[in-house]
């Protein structure tokens, strides 16, 4: 039992991600939360079997989502891209 410990990926029920996630069919979870920090900005995001769900970190109102199907992974995809990282980085606009 203690072995498995470290699979278990620790979810919020309560948090807009999984909430908003799960209103909008999102699937499972796949990753806990996690920070993402770009250009100063601090960003809250978590991997769900159908999409990414993000938002500004101290903002959970602006809580956004980029499905695997969306115009902007089949246009990474298109380029030669494969990551679900890449659609991500895309949506938040790294390049």
């Amino acid at each position: 039992m203690l072995a498995s410990q470290q699979y278990i990926i620790p979810v919020n029920r309560r948090s807009p991600l999984y909430q908003h996630a799960q209103s909008n069919n999102l699937g499972q979870f796949r990753s806990a939360e996690f920070p993402v920090q770009y250009q100063g900005v601090e960003y809250r995001a978590q991997v769900f079997e159908s999409g990414i769900v993000y938002h500004r970190a101290g903002d959970p109102q602006s809580v956004k989502v980029v499905t695997y199907q969306s115009q902007e992974a089949k246009a990474e995809q298109d380029q030669g891209g494969s990551s679900v990282w890449g659609w991500f980085k895309q949506l938040i606009g790294w390049e």
